[in-house]
Parts: structure tokens; C-alpha cells; sequence
């Protein structure tokens, strides 16, 4: 018994110190470990309280320092263990978990320095116009077909970056929005992966700018119209009022309203997708209720879909079109475009002429796709 007094001792210590919880959390577990040696029953639960109590400790430790990014970091971990074990936790604990990571990272944004880095990009290299209307948009179809990026080269460069700075590369990194935590990395190839991703949109979206602006200029100069920017989409075989949607979209963008142009076009990207997946052979619906009821398949369920010869949509797109469109419409870390105007979240910078020009690339390259059709075994 004089072992488990001991480690009470030493847990009752660091109780009063919040900063070393770890070690308390240690001490935690050999203690249950030692009762459950010793026969008694029921040591998990008041174990997960108490490690629980420990890292919510830390957490308002950070939080009452002004610490308040830190202090998210703790909440929620507070919460992944509390969910993890949810047999020993009540709805209003994890309901306030949420919203004391949420207060945290909104009252945490005041810690953040904001970095400017301006990137000098040379006219010619993203001036499109030309002397007709078909020919600017027939350049910049050729752009789109060319633009997609080149993931594995990507790679290779940030792994030779990350030579330069080893330590660097293996630190863990959070990634926080209004409110919430956007992903975590954890270790060096998680960081890569995201190193990844940010150059990859970063390419794109000073393509999006390009094109946006050649095309609002062109409208100006050469008389470009929404019919003619419409033209290069004829693979896709969108219905018509999904057509008309688009051609709206890009009037609203040459008559300088990106607002109401970005609502319309960024959704078109998930409707021609499904409608073009259907129309080589994936199922994008979904069926629910043991089959009584059928829906159309989410973003996400298009993007993983696969055919019943066990070809995929990423087989279909091409790996790099695949992550292309993934990066920028899905993933939490990214622009999220699908998310954040399929659910309201969208606020007007969001809505940017460059949002708008990255659409017409995707839109672009998956009637290139469209035109392909199989790429060859």
C-alpha cells in the first residue's frame, strides 16, 4: 500500500501543476494499472475521469493566461478522449467541451501575426486575350489542360526544402478556421501532404486570377461573351439549365458581380461532375433506409465512386485532377469551396473574381476529361 499512497502523493502534486499534466496523466494510469493488479473492479472509469479532469485543468490553466490557441489545443484533446470514452461522459460535457474550444480559438485569433507575401507574377505569363473571342478562350482552355499540378514534382521540391530545415519539417502543425480546428498534422510526411496541398492551390488560384481577369478584360476589349466562354463545355453534355446556370455565372463575373457569380458557378462544379460520372457508368446515388429510399450521393461519395469493374473516379480524373478538385472543394484545410457555400458560410471574400476563375479552369478541365474519356490502360 505504500506504492499506492505514493502515487496518490504524486498525483495530488501535480494536480497543482497543470503545466506538467502529462506526468499526472502517467501516474493516473499505473495507479489503475496497480488497483486492477491488486483485484479491485472498476478502474477504468474513475481513470478516464481523472485523466479527463487533468488535461481540462491544462486547458483553463491556458486559457486563464491568455493562451488561448494553446488552450483550443487542450480542449480538444479533452474532447477526443471524452468521446472516445463516451460511455463515461454526458451530452452537456461534450455539448461545453465544444463550445470551450470554440470561444478559445475565436478569442485565440487576436495571437495570430498576419504575414503578407507578395508575389511579383509577370503579365505575360497569365495574359490570355488574343485577337478574337475564340481564340482567348481557346487559350485559355490550353491553359487549363496544362494547369493542373504536377503533385509528384511538388513533392519532390518540398522534400528537398525540407532538407534545408529537418526540424522544422517534423513539427506538428494545427490548422484553425472561425471557430472550429481544421486538421492537425502529425509528423513529417503529414506536413508534406499539406505542403503539398497549399502549393498546389496556390498555383491554381494565381491561375484563377488570370483567367478571371483576361476574361472581364476581354468582354471589355474584344467583345467576349458568356456564349462564347460556354463553347469548350460541350463534352460534359450538361443539361440545359444546368448550361444556363453556367452562362449566368459567367455574365455575372464580366459584369463585375463575382458575389453572384461565385454562388452560381461554384456549385455547378459537383453538377457536372454528377452528371458526367453517370454518364460513363459510376452510380452517384446512394441508397438509404435498408433500400427503401434512394439520394443522390454526397460530394465526397462522387469523388470516392467506383464502377463495378473496380475502376474508380480517381482512375477517370487522373490522380492529379483528382486531388486538384479534392483540395479545393472538399478538404477541410483548403479553399473548402463546396462546403462553405453548400452550408451558408460563404461571406463576400469569399466571392472573389480569382474563385471564379479557378471554377472555369476545373469546369474546363473536366470537359477535357470528358472529350478524352478513358485514358488507356
Amino acid at each position: 500500500m505504500n506504492s499506492l499512497r505514493l502515487l496518490l502523493d504524486a498525483a495530488k502534486h501535480y494536480e497543482s501543476s497543470p503545466m506538467l499534466h502529462y506526468i499526472e496523466l502517467a501516474i493516473i494510469k499505473v495507479e489503475a494499472d496497480l488497483r486492477k493488479y491488486w483485484g479491485e473492479s472498476d478502474t477504468h472509469r474513475p481513470m478516464i475521469r481523472r485523466q479527463f479532469e487533468a488535461v481540462l485543468r491544462c486547458a483553463r490553466m491556458h486559457r486563464n493566461n491568455g493562451s488561448n490557441l494553446v488552450a483550443s489545443e487542450f480542449f480538444r484533446q479533452a474532447r477526443e478522449l471524452a468521446e472516445r470514452e463516451r460511455q463515461y461522459f454526458t451530452d452537456a460535457e461534450i455539448a461545453d467541451l465544444g463550445r470551450s474550444m470554440q470561444e478559445a480559438i475565436h478569442a485565440g485569433t487576436a495571437e495570430f501575426t498576419r504575414v503578407h507575401i507578395e508575389i511579383q507574377i509577370p503579365n505575360e505569363l497569365v495574359d490570355y486575350i488574343r485577337e478574337t473571342p475564340e481564340q482567348t478562350v481557346q487559350a485559355i482552355v490550353s491553359e487549363a489542360s496544362t494547369a493542373i499540378p504536377n503533385r509528384a514534382r511538388i513533392r519532390k521540391d518540398v522534400e528537398e526544402g525540407n532538407q534545408g530545415a529537418p526540424l522544422q519539417a517534423m513539427i506538428g502543425r494545427t490548422m484553425v478556421g472561425p471557430g472550429k480546428a481544421l486538421g492537425q498534422t502529425v509528423g513529417p510526411e503529414d506536413n508534406v501532404k499539406l505542403d503539398v496541398d497549399f502549393r498546389a492551390v496556390l498555383q491554381t488560384l494565381v491561375l484563377g486570377n488570370g483567367v478571371a481577369a483576361a476574361i472581364q478584360k476581354a468582354a471589355a476589349q474584344i467583345a467576349l461573351t458568356p456564349e462564347h466562354l460556354v463553347v469548350p463545355l460541350a463534352p460534359l453534355a450538361l443539361e440545359e439549365g444546368s448550361l444556363e446556370l453556367v452562362k449566368h455565372g459567367f455574365g455575372r463575373l464580366i459584369a463585375g458581380d463575382p458575389i453572384s457569380a461565385v454562388h452560381l458557378l461554384v456549385p455547378r462544379v459537383e453538377d457536372a461532375l454528377r452528371q458526367h460520372l453517370n454518364q460513363v457508368g459510376f452510380d452517384t446515388t446512394k441508397n438509404r433506409a435498408q433500400g427503401a429510399r434512394t439520394d443522390d450521393a454526397t460530394f465526397g461519395g462522387l469523388m470516392h465512386a467506383e464502377r463495378s469493374d473496380g475502376r474508380t473516379v480517381r482512375d477517370y480524373l487522373g490522380a492529379d485532377l483528382w486531388e486538384q478538385i479534392d483540395s479545393l472543394f472538399a478538404r477541410p484545410t483548403g479553399p473548402n469551396l463546396r462546403h462553405q457555400f453548400a452550408h451558408g458560410l460563404a461571406r463576400p471574400g469569399h466571392c472573389t473574381p480569382t474563385v471564379a476563375g479557378l471554377v472555369i479552369l476545373v469546369l474546363y478541365q473536366l470537359a477535357a476529361v470528358a472529350a478524352r474519356g478513358w485514358s488507356p490502360a
